[in-house]
């Protein structure tokens, strides 16, 4: 039966915060951004936000009740903490929150009890109010208005009244692991609105009512001691009952339209089960198409009765069925991703940060890549919370210790080691050298936090460099290469020599090759032969040959830098390769072979840099060598389609039947062509819809064509191939970034 002694006292939820006469109200002035305006009078708490995103939690840390700013959210505008009640974990007065305007959350944490009145006003935009782990003693009033508003409350007790009112727009109300000894009542109006429980204990009545919108409520795993009682009210609503015991009367009123009750295994019933059909007035509806539906499972226990009211069929559709089970879009997955929000919002947190002296390191994507040993990490956490580090990843935490200070902020020193790249293990291997993560753990109590930092030890005595370019989207790439200057010196100082010259200045990666054909495995990048300039491609041009340093014992293992040659293994010159695999590059014929397949190593890339090596081999592979006169250029990777003919040329040009000679006007051959007549890059050129090969370049407006037209052209616009350099992978620079010491 109703408690309605309890439902009369309560007939309408408050609106407002519990009146006190010992509040004064706030005047708002012009307060920065992200602010919240706290004040005490006596042991009542009062806090009011501006306009701007606010995010606070009222918590419990170093046995005292904190308001706490979160996510840069200030208080008062000079801190993120403020002190409510000291020496206790319980706020004996009453605590009004009025958050504003903004996309605002507060959180109720960390076992504070709230022994007076509670009420938050979310106001307008998409607000999260969240409870994990409090105690409530009196009236806790929560309130939503426009915007999509999340409630999620877990681990919490409450003993007073609790009410919900969601306000307008698509809202979600989940309670998870609750115990509720006072009355609930949940309101909703316009908007799509969901309300979740799941493994709730209730002792006194529950009461839902629901507005207009497609509304769900599911009540999974739950005792509801006493009544419940739910009232949709129009469009297509549903509701679902899964494993739960009722002791007072179920009273479900579908409302208008066409809507559902699902009463799945298995569920006690110890007093009246009653079902109110309405109106169906939208026969064919999406989600129930046969009007009113209630489908009560055979295996539930009913020893109260059921009574049922203007209902129509007992079949549930797949989608009336998905508006609960449905990944991502359904209720359950719905009320899991707010809760799981919810503890984020509150939950111990760990940050940090790893540098070195700036002089003789830099950042990667997150990777710091050094050549300190000593690595200085700092963060923040909650006050007083302990920080552990595993710096050799053993899963154990005894390699430091630091103790957060009152703001929560630490620093530490960790001592990185160099992983020897060449151990045979393939674990090691791929971590190559100095690559490692540290982790770091906060405790709190019973509470812990994970943060990781990635860190890439290089020798001092090793020069990096770094690879940079810009893709077609205008995205900048690159990665770094550590050079072995004592393993392989006379490799390592002629790539630098080419680097420091300018050649590598546009260098494209002109083959990326695969064993096995398509399909296969990655075997290698290759670059250092050609740059692209305008449209032009052209050949490096290259010093004398270098002496081969292939050492078997510096095998050419993935995400190493390896020389190439032309079989000669003491012909190298300008090309290089890194090895997308552990290939068998180091394996001579014989002992005395110069011919074979030894390749000098002399670098490795370090950090995350073969993520973007990777993503270069992913690309579609062109054979420009018909086009280029390159046979080297046959396994290019390009950004997007090779067109033919896809770039424009500067003015207009003229030819003559039965001559080579091409006439320009207004043009630019000398900066926009390119030629050769001996098998290297060449230039293709377009003109009245015949194609031709350039054989030599006179200057800006004349040059010549390997074969003579067959028809006259006159003033016409001519094209040639590759639009957009940055098609290529190209580098805009290859330089050295960390020098040697």
């Amino acid at each position: 039966m109703w408690n309605w002694r309890a439902k009369n006292a309560r007939k309408q939820l408050i609106k407002s915060a519990p009146a006190d006469a010992s509040i004064e109200p706030l005047e708002i002035r012009a307060l920065l951004a992200g602010n919240v305006v706290a004040s005490l009078n006596g042991s009542h708490l009062s806090v009011v936000g501006d306009a701007a995103a606010n995010s606070i939690e009222i918590t419990v840390l170093n046995n005292q009740v904190q308001l706490r700013g979160l996510n840069s959210t200030t208080i008062n505008g000079v801190s993120d903490v403020f002190v409510v009640a000291a020496n206790t974990d319980t706020v004996t007065g009453n605590v009004s929150i009025s958050l504003g305007a903004g996309n605002d959350s507060v959180g109720f944490s960390r076992n504070v009890k709230l022994n007076g009145a509670v009420t938050v006003q979310g106001g307008d935009g998409n607000d999260a109010i969240a409870m994990t782990g409090a105690t409530t003693r009196g009236t806790v009033s929560l309130f939503g208005q426009a915007g999509n508003d999340t409630f999620s409350l877990q681990d919490s007790t409450t003993d007073g009244f609790l009410g919900v009112s969601a306000g307008a727009d698509n809202d979600l109300v989940s309670l998870s692991n609750m115990t509720l000894n006072g009355p609930m009542k949940i309101t909703g109006e316009g908007g799509d609105d969901g309300v979740s429980f799941n493994d709730v204990t209730s002792n006194s009545y529950v009461k839902m009512n629901m507005g207009r919108g497609n509304d769900d409520v599911t009540i999974r795993n739950s005792s509801i001691n006493d009544s419940l009682h739910i009232k949709m009210k129009q469009d297509e609503d549903a509701v679902m009952f899964d494993d739960n015991t009722f002791g007072g009367r179920v009273h479900v009123n579908l409302g208008r339209d066409n809507d559902g009750l699902i009463v799945r295994d298995t569920n006690t019933f110890n007093s009246l089960l009653s079902v109110q059909g309405g109106d169906s007035r939208r026969n064919g509806a999406a989600d129930f198409p046969d009007g009113d539906v209630v489908n009560i499972s055979s295996a539930n226990v009913l020893n109260g009765g059921r009574r049922l009211v203007k209902t129509e069929s007992t079949t549930v559709s797949t989608a009336g069925n998905n508006r609960f089970d449905a990944a991502n879009t359904g209720l359950i997955a719905r009320a899991t991703a707010a809760d799981t929000a919810a503890t984020n919002l509150t939950s111990l947190k760990l940050s940090a940060t790893a540098t070195a002296a700036a002089d003789r390191s830099l950042t990667s994507s997150g990777i710091l890549i050094t050549k300190d040993a000593n690595v200085t990490i700092s963060g923040t956490t909650l006050p007083g919370a302990t920080v552990t580090i595993d710096a050799d990843d053993d899963g154990q935490f005894d390699d430091g210790t630091v103790t957060a200070d009152s703001l929560g902020a630490y620093t530490t020193t960790v001592v990185v080691t160099r992983q020897d790249l060449y151990t045979g293990d393939s674990v090691a291997n791929d971590q190559l050298n100095g690559m490692q993560t540290i982790t770091l753990r906060a405790t709190l109590n019973t509470e812990t936090a994970d943060a990781f930092v990635n860190v890439d030890l290089i020798k001092s005595t090793n020069a990096l460099v770094k690879f940079s370019g810009v893709t077609n989207t205008g995205t900048t790439e690159e990665y770094f290469v550590e050079m072995f200057s004592a393993e392989a010196p006379i490799a390592v100082t002629n790539f630098l020599g080419y680097s420091t010259s300018g050649r590598f200045d546009d260098s494209i990666i002109h083959r990326s090759a695969t064993t096995g054909g398509t399909g296969g495995t990655p075997f290698v990048i290759q670059g250092g032969g050609f740059t692209v300039n305008n449209g032009v491609v052209k050949s490096i041009t290259t010093d004398a040959a270098i002496t081969s340093e292939f050492n078997t014992a510096r095998t050419n293992m993935r995400g190493t830098i390896s020389m190439a040659h032309n079989g000669n293994t003491n012909n190298g010159t300008s090309q290089w390769f890194v090895n997308l695999a552990d290939n068998p590059l180091n394996v001579p014929t014989s002992s005395t072979d110069t011919t074979g397949l030894r390749h000098t190593v002399f670098g490795r890339v370090v950090g995350n840099g073969m993520t973007t090596v990777d993503a270069i081999h992913a690309l579609t592979e062109v054979d420009l060598s018909q086009e280029t006169g390159a046979s080297a250029l046959n396994e290019v990777p390009l950004r997007t389609t090779f067109t033919d003919f896809a770039r424009t040329l500067t003015g207009t040009v003229t030819t003559t039947v039965g001559s080579t000679q091409v006439v320009g006007t207004g043009t630019r051959f000398t900066t926009e062509l390119g030629t050769s007549l001996t098998g290297g890059p060449r230039s293709r050129i377009q003109i009245g819809g015949q194609s031709f090969i350039v054989a030599t370049i006179i200057d800006d407006t004349h040059l010549t064509v390997t074969v003579a037209p067959t028809v006259v052209s006159t003033a016409v616009v001519a094209r040639a191939d590759f639009a957009n350099d940055n098609d290529f992978v190209r580098f805009a620079s290859i330089a050295e970034v960390l020098k040697l010491t």
